[in-house]
């Protein structure tokens, strides 16, 4: 309790502040305006599951899309450097949000959390449990998620391993060159897998056994993968970031 008061009384000072803090640069008249950029309420979430009660807005537009199968029942939205994820819980969301739609989120009646060090946006879970839930209701998802014109997708951020940072964590980043380790017994995408650059580090792909490309092949040699960034446990690896493709041309080989 004491924990969701605090995160309640955090974001009601950076809505009742918001002529201060970071203003996404969104002006497309499709969408209501956004009341608090995504980056603002990713420093006020807690881990586990919160309810909204303020009239929040957060806009952005998609960057991944379900059609692949690595993403399951979700999306994710960007504005600037700062990304979420919205746990719809309805199958093919790529129709109805596509990659570079701009989305306005309502967030009031909403709950937020945070997973692999990304902000989700859902319902509310069962009691006993702290995750954010899926939303699961298309009356519902049309009730908090406005749909606005469809236009390029966020360029991804080109970073080195050594760059990464929590704050990325739901962004569309681009890293490169980097190789399979030599550690790696599987050659196929299927699981979590390491990469490492010139510098020996590393960073982990995760991809979904439910993916198309998931029993493909890793291309040998260097590769620039693009991904949403993500923090947390890989088994034996402890905690580490990892990227999660949208589907294999997400991987491209370099010459």
């Amino acid at each position: 309790m004491v924990r969701i008061c605090y995160f309640a009384c955090l974001l009601l000072c950076l809505y009742g502040c918001y002529d201060r803090v970071d203003t996404p640069p969104f002006t497309d008249s499709s969408v209501s305006a956004p009341t608090m950029s995504i980056r603002d309420l990713a420093a006020s979430c807690a881990d586990t599951a919160t309810p909204v009660g303020q009239e929040i807005i957060i806009c952005g537009r998609v960057t991944t899309s379900d059609e692949s199968g690595n993403f399951y029942r979700s999306f994710f939205i960007q504005d600037g450097e700062a990304g979420v994820e919205l746990l719809g819980g309805l199958w093919d969301l790529y129709h109805p949000y596509p990659l570079g739609r701009l989305v306005a989120v309502k967030l009031r009646g909403l709950a937020v959390g945070k997973r692999f060090g990304v902000v989700q946006i859902g319902r509310m879970p069962a009691t006993g449990n702290y995750a954010v839930d899926y939303i699961g209701s298309r009356a519902l998802l049309d009730a908090h998620v406005e749909r606005g014109t469809v236009a390029t997708v966020p360029e991804p951020l080109s970073v080195q391993i050594s760059d990464l940072s929590p704050e990325r964590c739901g962004t569309l980043v681009r890293i490169g060159p980097v190789t399979l380790a030599e550690e790696e017994t599987e050659r196929t995408w299927n699981g979590y897998r390491t990469f490492v650059d010139l510098q020996e580090r590393s960073i982990v792909v995760y991809t979904s056994s439910y993916a198309r490309f998931a029993d493909a092949e890793v291309p040998a040699g260097p590769v620039t993968l693009t991904g949403i960034l993500q923090y947390g446990k890989t088994g034996s690896a402890g905690e580490t970031f990892m990227l999660k493709m949208r589907d294999e041309t997400d991987c491209v080989a370099d010459e």
